[in-house]
């Protein structure tokens, strides 16, 4: 158990260093690619969390997917072009 809580602690030390390195961007920051083929910064944040959630679910109890909207959307497996929009991320006051 103890090795279980050292994991997750790390897990949110990470997940703090992520965060604060999309905190300042505006939301069209979030969504921009440089070309059609490139996954945007937004993308990129979704599938960590969505590989991380799938790998724990599965790993664990075996749980429907939270949004199986998002299951295709952040799968690196797809074409960029066949992922679909990302959803769109409020603007910061």
């Amino acid at each position: 158990m103890h090795e279980l809580r050292a994991l997750l602690r790390e897990y949110d030390r990470a997940r703090g260093y992520t965060d604060e390195l999309w905190r300042d961007l505006t939301p069209d920051e979030v969504v921009w690619r440089p070309r059609e083929d490139f996954s945007a910064i937004g993308w990129h944040l979704g599938h960590q969390a969505h590989v991380a959630h799938f790998m724990i679910r599965n790993l664990t109890a075996a749980e429907p997917s939270p949004d199986p909207a998002l299951d295709a959307l952040m799968d690196a497996a797809l074409p960029e072009q066949f992922r679909g929009a990302l959803p769109t991320v409020p603007p910061r006051r």
